[in-house]
Order: structure tokens, then C-alpha cells, then sequence
């Protein structure tokens, strides 16, 4: 073997050492946070789980925020992949009103999953992170060609975020079918759509949803 071909290997074995540690330390975390929450899961506490020192883990995190960022983008993803075929005239509509509904669908069934998704609207870089991820998606869907296509995406999430931090605060006073109806509503109202029948399309996610297991970074949540 040659010294570049030695001096290659050994960059692959570090990088695959470096996501096989990425990938713990991001299981390990999604497992704290459902056990005790974002705020009482310390840094020290993953490094404990994954097994690693100090130094390990600000290389590839700097801080329990990033790690709680790339959880939410793993799930977006994941979410986002599930979503079910639809009417190609609301593809795009579809899509987005299935990943804020099945948030509230979580929601109701996970007061942790509710706990950690009512932080994102207190991270700015997380927020900023998500609108990136959806804005690029369907570069050519009507999204794009839409007036003020970020204020609206901020219009849905600040809707979601509020039914979320009350499924939090007073979980018996929401009803989260009804509020995936409102969500719906919105969605196609935004987007300038006539609506098919919102209570039929609401059915069909909620039948979907019930079949799927959600997991994030290979941790099953529901």
C-alpha cells in the first residue's frame, strides 16, 4: 500500500470511528431526553451513556443544543419520508399539513415528545434550521411561488408550536383532531387552495399515522 493509499485508510477509519460515535451520542440523547427531559439532561450525563471523554464529544458537538438540533432534523426527515401519497394538485399542501399534524398526533400520546417539541420555538437556530430543510424540499412547488413563502411557513409553525405548548400546559383542553382540521384549514387557506373535505382528509392521515412506528435516531417513540 502506498503512503497516499495508507494515508486515505486511515482518514476512512477515522471518519467512520467519528459517525459511529455521532450515532451514539445521538441515540443515548433522544433516550435521556424521553427519560427526563431536555433541561435535566446534562452533557456530562451522555458522555456517561456513550462511554467517551470530554474531548470526543465537543469534537463532533459543541453543545446539547446541536445535539438537540440534529435530533429535529433526524425526525423532520423521518416524518417527512412517511408522509403518504396524495392528490398531485395538493402534494405539496399534503405533505406539509401531514408533518404538523402527526407533531400534534405525538403530542397527544407522548407529554415528553410534547414537552421537547414546545422548545423549538424558544431555539431560533432550530427554527431557522427547519424552515431551511422545508423551503428546499420542493424548490419547484407552489411553496415557492407563493407571496412571502417564509412568513407563512412561520404562520403554520406558530400555530402548531401554540396548540403544542398547551397540549403541555393543559393537555385536557385541546383537541388535537380538531386542531389538525384547523392546521389543514390553514395550510390550504395559505396556500390558496379549495379545500376538499378537511374532516375525510384528516381521517386518511390519522389512518396512516395509527399504522406507522415513529422512531427517531433509531429510538422508538410510539
Amino acid at each position: 500500500m502506498s503512503g497516499t493509499q495508507s494515508h486515505l485508510e486511515i482518514r476512512r477509519k477515522r471518519s467512520e470511528k467519528t459517525e459511529g460515535i455521532r450515532k451514539r451520542i445521538l441515540e443515548e440523547s433522544v433516550k435521556l431526553f424521553l427519560e427526563q427531559g431536555y433541561e435535566k439532561t446534562t452533557t456530562r450525563q451522555i458522555l456517561q451513556r456513550v462511554g467517551i471523554l470530554n474531548g470526543s464529544l465537543y469534537n463532533i458537538y459543541r453543545s446539547k443544543e446541536e445535539i438537540f438540533s440534529d435530533i429535529i432534523m433526524i425526525a423532520l426527515a423521518e416524518v417527512a419520508h412517511q408522509a403518504p401519497e396524495t392528490d398531485p394538485d395538493y402534494e405539496w399542501s399534503d405533505r406539509l399539513s401531514y408533518v404538523l399534524c402527526m407533531e400534534l398526533y405525538i403530542s397527544e400520546r407522548s407529554p415528553r415528545i410534547a414537552e421537547l417539541l414546545s422548545l423549538i420555538s424558544q431555539k431560533r437556530a432550530i427554527r431557522d434550521r427547519i424552515s431551511d430543510t422545508v423551503m428546499t424540499w420542493h424548490e419547484t412547488s407552489e411553496f415557492k411561488d407563493a407571496d412571502h413563502p417564509l412568513m407563512i411557513l412561520d404562520a403554520l409553525t406558530g400555530v402548531n408550536s401554540a396548540f403544542i405548548h398547551r397540549m403541555v400546559s393543559d393537555p385536557e383542553k385541546v383537541d388535537s383532531r380538531k386542531a389538525m382540521e384547523i392546521v389543514v384549514r390553514l395550510v390550504d387557506s395559505l396556500l390558496e387552495h379549495e379545500r376538499r373535505d378537511v374532516s375525510a382528509v384528516v381521517d386518511r392521515m390519522e389512518r396512516h399515522m395509527s399504522e406507522q412506528s415513529v422512531s427517531i435516531c433509531g429510538i422508538l417513540i410510539i
